[in-house]
């Protein structure tokens, strides 16, 4: 298919066919990613604020640009002048689709794709809701959720959070400087879950199915808690940790700082896990 290219001003929806990759790199706004059963690629545009968006159909794959906005210089656009580019905009495509998206403030929501999934922010927030392929984010200070993960996640950030829940995807890589990571893992018993989550001045929580059944260690300078053990002591005063197998070892937990601290929790009782009730008859 021969490449075609359109600039878009203003509201405008623009329909897709054969699309399997997308390219998307915004300075401001909102963008909303939405993986469906159609075969083809659907574009609303909202809003578009300062120069048109760009978008490129090239094959099966379509990108989406703001201006001359690349990969390698999200960064570069924190100190220029003239940087009020905004749009606003859905985008509706296969589910199976790889997604490349970078922002530097804009905010992004990205739900329901089987495919792989890049992200990389300066200051924009995301939202990633039911994704079963592999995801990597990276940002400056933008936080990310993630609701209903089922692939992996590698996460790394300098102040931004990452905050999961119902997190029942097969590995989990999670590092920041300053920012807090907050997991936590689903219901999946037959599951074997990898986590590692590390900080520097962040807190780390995980919040874990009952009964817990992994290899577990955590470790803090500042301080260690958990629901279902007791910590050690390290040789030096006020440091925490603790290392220990439950049940079959299914899974793998590391969870570390050097000076924030460290909590391990468990996750309610579900109904399921309740006692019969038993009515005694009159």
């Amino acid at each position: 298919m021969a490449e075609q290219s359109r600039w878009i001003d203003g509201p405008q929806t623009v329909v897709f066919e054969a699309v399997d990759a997308v390219d998307i790199r915004l300075v401001d706004g909102a963008v909303n990613i939405v993986g469906t059963e159609e075969s083809t690629a659907r574009l609303e545009v909202e809003s578009v604020e300062g120069p048109p968006l760009r978008v490129d159909r090239s094959g099966d794959r379509l990108t989406i640009n703001h201006g001359e906005l690349t990969w390698h210089g999200l960064l570069d656009w924190l100190d220029r002048k003239d940087t009020r580019r905004s749009a606003r905009l859905t985008l509706s495509v296969p589910r199976a689709s790889a997604l490349r998206l970078g922002a530097v403030s804009a905010h992004a929501v990205v739900s329901g794709l089987r495919g792989r999934a890049e992200l990389q922010s300066v200051s924009g927030e995301a939202t990633l809701v039911g994704l079963s392929g592999a995801v990597s984010a990276h940002t400056v200070s933008g936080c990310v959720e993630a609701q209903g993960r089922r692939g992996s996640l590698r996460f790394h950030s300098v102040s931004g959070d990452l905050t999961s829940v119902e997190d029942a995807g097969s590995a989990l890589r999670a590092d920041s400087v300053s920012g807090a990571v907050i997991v936590e893992l689903g219901r999946a018993p037959d599951a074997a879950t990898d986590v590692e989550l590390t900080t520097v001045t962040g807190e780390v929580a995980v919040r874990m199915p009952r009964p817990v059944d992994a290899e577990v260690q955590a470790s803090s300078s500042s301080a260690v808690t958990c629901d279902f053990e007791k910590t050690s002591p390290f040789p030096w005063p006020g440091a925490h940790s603790l290392r220990r197998t439950y049940g079959n070892s299914a899974g793998r937990l590391r969870a570390g700082s050097a000076s924030g601290p460290v909590a391990l929790l468990l996750r309610p009782p579900s109904p399921a896990d309740a006692e019969p009730i038993v009515l005694e008859e009159r």
